[in-house]
């Protein structure tokens, strides 16, 4: 399961683009993701200031929430794809308790 630790989250604050695919719209369809110090808001839409973009198949998101996927993995397949600032985008997993 995917859970959002505010601990972990107390010293950051980003916002994340999350694009959710489906089937054959290859763009996804946009989620704002903010932390902010241990706060989560989540919200419809994109933002072009992120300070990283994610984009994932709707299926494989499922599989990561459920732990039946590991995030390294799906990177390095090509199926979680990442942009943006590398420092922040690494706080991700441990913010929402993704196993590796």
């Amino acid at each position: 399961m995917i859970w959002f630790d505010r601990d972990s989250a107390r010293d950051l604050t980003a916002m994340l683009e999350l694009r959710i695919r489906f089937g054959r719209r290859p763009r996804g369809l946009p989620v704002r993701v903010r932390v902010d110090r241990g706060r989560l808001r989540v919200r419809p839409g994109k933002d072009p200031d992120a300070d990283v973009t994610a984009a994932v198949d709707v299926r494989d998101l499922i599989r990561l929430a459920l732990g039946k996927a590991r995030w390294p993995e799906l990177i390095s397949s090509g199926r979680l794809e990442l942009a943006g600032d590398p420092f922040v985008a690494l706080r991700f997993p441990a913010v929402f308790r993704l196993r590796a």
